[in-house]
């Protein structure tokens, strides 16, 4: 991919904000209580099929987009609607809720780490897949590291500092409690 197909792909501003966009969309859909019902396995199995097209029927750059768009906001959407039935969730875990909460300083970081690493270890050397595996687990530790830090240090102080408390914002519906079993005597 050249630098320019890379921008028109991932950077350009009105592709990115496609994507917002969609995903206001889609928050408004399961907000208003208008979603499908599509179960997430289901969602997961036809963001499969988006990247088995990605790479059978669609092979170029931007192929690797068009495919699974569609697919990965029905993910998403599937997803938040079983957070808010309060279906169990992996996504609720504590590592994955910590990886989420640092994830705009992830954002922020990861690319000077990769920028970076290449430097100390060497531009045009390569590695076998162990070797490898090592490299990645450090350079995902390194940036974990400085996400935290600059989450707890810069980004939780601004926010208390700058924030104001969300205006009377209902909070959504809990889930139903299950209706309760009489039995006949």
């Amino acid at each position: 991919m050249s630098l320019t197909q890379n921008w028109f792909l991932v950077s350009f501003p009105p592709v990115r904000t496609l994507d917002f966009v969609l995903g206001i969309l889609a928050a408004r859909i399961v907000l208003s209580g208008r979603w499908i019902g599509l179960p997430v396995p289901a969602a997961l199995g036809l963001l499969a099929a988006g990247f088995a097209a990605q790479v059978a029927l669609w092979p170029t750059v931007y192929g690797l987009t068009a495919t699974i768009v569609a697919p990965v906001a029905l993910v998403i959407t599937a997803i938040a609607a079983a957070d808010l039935r309060g279906a169990p969730s992996l996504l609720r875990s504590g590592p994955l809720r910590f990886l989420g909460e640092i994830s705009f300083a992830s954002y922020l970081v990861h690319f000077l780490v990769l920028s970076f690493a290449h430097i100390p270890l060497g531009a045009a050397r390569s590695w076998d897949a162990p070797a490898a595996t090592v490299i990645i687990a450090a350079l995902f530790g390194a940036t974990t590291l400085l996400s935290w830090g600059l989450h707890r240090l810069v980004e939780v102080p601004a926010m208390r500092r700058w924030s104001r408390p969300a205006a009377d914002t209902p909070a959504p519906a809990p889930a139903p409690a299950p209706a309760p079993v009489i039995e006949p005597t």
